[in-house]
């Protein structure tokens, strides 16, 4: 686990308020907007090296339409940003790999109990919830090799 310093911080709040920035700038629905960015190039290099400088090319690359538009509020926007960041840059993740295991769809949910606390302290509890890896990586190899192909 990476400490959370001054870099982290700047990264956060850029990334922060870029997402809440896609209410105004991305045609893309809030969760469509979030998945994009995390799984594109752009999101690769902030894992890289933690430059979001390039951030603002994002919404001059384009990005494909979307007829049903689900919006979430700027806060909730603000706060999937900053968190995804934060994991990211503490536990050594790549967007996508924390995108897989929390999308933010099932996120959002859980805006309202966790907004409030101490960015660590909710980091550490949606990681239980939604784990990265699994708890026991040969328990996982042992229950699928365990498994008995169907006779036919």
């Amino acid at each position: 686990m990476r400490k959370f310093d001054g870099l982290g911080e700047c990264l956060c709040r850029q990334q922060a308020a870029f997402f809440a920035l896609s209410l105004q700038k991305s045609s893309l629905s809030s969760p469509q907007f979030i998945r994009y960015f995390l799984t594109s190039d752009f999101a690769v290099e902030a894992d890289r090296n933690g430059d979001d400088d390039r951030l603002s090319l994002f919404f001059k690359a384009g990005s494909p339409l979307d007829s049903k538009k689900i919006l979430y509020s700027e806060d909730e926007l603000y706060w999937l940003g900053y968190l995804y960041r934060y994991i990211c840059y503490t536990r050594i993740l790549t967007s996508a790999q924390l995108f897989r295991a929390m999308p933010s769809k099932e996120l959002r949910p859980y805006y309202s109990v966790y907004h409030t606390q101490d960015m660590e302290r909710s980091a550490a509890l949606l990681l239980e919830k939604f784990p990265v890896f699994p708890q026991d990586p040969l328990a996982v190899i042992r229950d699928v090799f365990s498994k008995k192909e169907p006779r036919v």
